[in-house]
């Protein structure tokens, strides 16, 4: 009597367990323990099992998925697996079920692997998203973050950001595909692009913002922006920076047009190859406004001229999660 109190107990809380939790999360399945009985409803116990588990939407639309799973049981009918790792049977592979935005429901059935009938033990909604399926690493399909190693240190389910074109009817990438679509490149699911990244700083989509941080154009997300300087006025030198200046003299005879545009610079004693100005040679300097020859250069930076304006930065890869 004791012995059968005891298994009674045993076979409340192992399906108990099987019904209502789902442990030891892998980076491919879950985990499920579960209760073999045949169609008597007696243990099938120490004895070479099939377990069929189909995972179909309970709410909205999604794959439905079947794999089948050879195991052995205890000897109270006791098994474990990871849902996830069983040969594919429909809707599969694993890796194609979005946890992230469909709520599924979880059949299992058990036969003896020789001579059985399906049984079905289980059949009711998952009470828990599979977590390492739905955020692996601890974030959503399609976050980009920056990434201080060397590419070929990428983590596992992540890729870098350089415009790279990806298949998303395969397994691995469908999430990411179902993520960001052809936003940033690419013709359809069979060939889409992720962020090209390289070189470039992220900017928060302004999503109707109209403070003094707005953006003042209008973007898309995935749209690209040129380098750019705001309109604003200075004078040459001011409290906050000079510039320095080029003008391009020239000697001219004695006798050179004298009207506007043109400025004769008194004590000039250098002109000339002569001393002083006895040999009839003067300096003049081209100061019409239709003259190119004159105005200022710029320098934009203290540490000389360079091809672009910068914050002081960092470089690292930028890397996105698929």
């Amino acid at each position: 009597m004791q012995k059968a109190f005891t298994h009674s107990i045993s076979i409340a809380i192992l399906f108990f367990t099987s019904f209502l939790t789902f442990a030891q999360y892998s980076t491919k399945g879950f985990g499920f323990q579960g209760y073999a009985v045949g169609a008597d409803g007696k243990a099938i116990a120490s004895t070479g099992i099939t377990v069929k588990f189909s995972l179909s939407p309970n709410i909205g639309s999604g794959i439905t998925y079947t794999e089948e799973q050879v195991l052995t049981s205890d000897i109270y009918g006791v098994f474990t697996a990871t849902v996830g790792t069983g040969t594919n049977k429909t809707g599969g592979p694993f890796e194609v079920l979005n946890f992230t935005s469909v709520y599924y429901k979880l059949k299992v059935e058990v036969k003896k692997t020789t001579g059985g009938s399906y049984t079905t033990i289980s059949d009711q909604a998952l009470n828990a998203v599979p977590y390492a399926r739905a955020a692996e690493n601890g974030v959503p399909v399609g976050s980009i973050m920056p990434f201080a190693g060397p590419v070929s240190a990428i983590p596992a389910g992540w890729i870098q950001c350089n415009g790279q074109t990806l298949d998303g009817t395969s397994a691995m990438y469908l999430q990411l595909y179902n993520v960001i679509s052809t936003t940033w490149g690419g013709t359809g699911q069979n060939s889409f692009q992720v962020p090209d990244l390289r070189g470039v700083f992220l900017r928060g989509i302004n999503d109707g913002r109209s403070d003094t941080y707005a953006d003042p154009s209008t973007r898309a997300i995935g749209s690209m922006q040129d380098d750019a300087y705001a309109t604003h006025n200075h004078g040459v030198t001011d409290l906050g920076h000079t510039h320095g200046y080029r003008d391009r003299y020239f000697r001219e005879a004695q006798n050179a047009p004298t009207g506007t545009g043109y400025e004769r610079f008194s004590g000039d004693n250098n002109a000339g190859s002569g001393n002083g100005d006895g040999d009839n040679w003067t300096w003049y300097v081209d100061g019409s406004t239709n003259n190119s020859t004159t105005g200022l250069t710029v320098n934009n930076s203290a540490n000389g001229n360079v091809a672009e304006t910068r914050p002081a930065n960092a470089a690292v890869y930028y890397i996105i999660k698929y």
